[in-house]
């Protein structure tokens, strides 16, 4: 940020997915002035680990740090399934897995290692915990058919950005919709790009104003 992003920026926006939302919270609770606002895709402010419940997410850090968590295993190549994917679009699963996964085996993720879930309970913990020190304004777009994330996280992390004076957190919930939002049918995908470009673009507009 110092020395690739900044240099030559006057002003910056934020877009963050996922375990990516987790992670720009901290840093914009941390980095206020960085960003001049931020939209997030279905952020982990409370990852779903089903069979184990939020709440004993700290007993993970007894368990062996590279073991899969309960249920999980290996990476699997394996056909469109609409039942259990993570969008509901066959066209763009398959130019995730053939493009990409299937031609660059390193990208290939299998499920979460209990270290791995152990982190991201406390960092997601940390970001609602912390949510009331962002400045800036954020649009957050909730899956409403999420199986990744609980969107409990994500409305406790909003109420939490409202409560403080700045108030500046807009939770839009996307009915239907699955965890992967930027690649989901075009019904939901392109309600989600139309209105985060319009966000953003009005939030430039202003800068420029003032």
């Amino acid at each position: 940020m110092d020395h690739e992003v900044k240099p030559g920026n006057k002003r910056l926006f934020l877009l963050a997915h996922s375990m990516g939302g987790a992670i720009a919270s901290i840093y914009l609770e941390k980095y206020g002035d960085d960003f001049s606002a931020a939209v997030f895709s279905a952020p982990m402010h409370q990852p779903d680990l089903a069979p184990i419940p939020h709440w004993a997410c700290w007993l993970l850090k007894l368990g062996a740090g590279q073991t899969y968590v309960w249920g999980y295993g290996p990476y699997l190549s394996r056909e469109f399934n609409s039942d259990r994917e993570l969008t509901g679009s066959r066209v763009r699963y398959e130019i995730l897995k053939r493009r990409e996964l299937d031609r660059h085996p390193q990208a290939q993720l299998g499920g979460p290692s209990l270290a791995w879930a152990y982190e991201a309970c406390k960092a997601a913990n940390r970001s609602i915990r912390d949510a009331g020190r962002i400045k800036v304004e954020v649009l957050l777009f909730q899956a409403g058919a999420d199986r990744i994330v609980k969107n409990r996280g994500q409305r406790r992390f909003c109420e939490r950005m409202n409560a403080s004076r700045y108030q500046s957190c807009i939770l839009r919930e996307i009915h239907g919709a699955r965890h992967e939002l930027l690649i989901e049918q075009d019904t939901y995908r392109d309600l989600v790009l139309g209105e985060m470009i319009s966000f953003f673009r009005q939030r430039h507009t202003s800068k420029v104003q003032d």
